[in-house]
């Protein structure tokens, strides 16, 4: 419910030069699937959000507090607070250096932060390697996918893993892509 809240195009035009994403597989990607693309439904994620409170899963009453990074960050966070309190969601931003926010994620006493730079679960990315970065996922399931896409043989095979790859991202989303600035690297020995 809290991803598709998020107006994406709203937080990327305010930091421009940035492209909107919901998973690890860019739209520049080759493997990149359209199915994939953000979505922004505020009223589904009033449904969700509500069907949620009503199963117990989140309390409504208690303000849900977000992380903020100085710079870049603000500006996310206060898109993404005025997208959650139009869901009737009570958001506090609460100001913190980065790598007290990443530490806290390591702890599981932050839940959301606005992340200026992550590592990425994307198995075609030259910069994933098994346990790198300050984030990891809770479970093996986001190794176990990279693993078998580079055991595959096949560019079919490539691509279904892929595919299953972004349709799971969206259905777990174990973390809010929001967008994808773009680098260039030059490499030298």
């Amino acid at each position: 419910a809290l991803d598709i809240a998020i107006d994406r195009e709203a937080v990327c035009n305010a930091l421009g030069n940035v492209q909107m994403i919901s998973t690890p597989i860019t739209p520049q990607d080759k493997y990149y699937n359209e199915a994939s693309a953000p979505v922004y439904d505020p009223e589904q994620a009033k449904a969700l959000l509500a069907e949620a409170a009503a199963d117990g899963a989140i309390d409504l009453s208690k303000p849900i507090e977000l992380v903020v990074v100085a710079g870049v960050g603000q500006t996310v966070a206060n898109v993404v607070q005025q997208n959650w309190q139009a869901l009737g969601v009570e958001v506090i931003q609460q100001t913190m250096e980065n790598s007290a926010m990443l530490a806290g994620f390591k702890e599981d006493t932050v839940l959301f932060g606005t992340v200026n730079r992550m590592y990425s679960a994307n198995p075609t990315g030259m910069c994933y390697k098994n346990g790198s970065g300050y984030l990891r996922m809770n479970n093996d399931m986001w190794n176990d996918l990279k693993n078998e896409f580079l055991r595959a043989t096949t560019q079919a095979e490539r691509d279904e893993i892929i595919d299953r790859f972004q349709v799971m991202w969206q259905e777990e989303v174990p973390s809010i892509l929001i967008g994808a600035a773009y680098e260039s690297y030059a490499y030298s020995d």
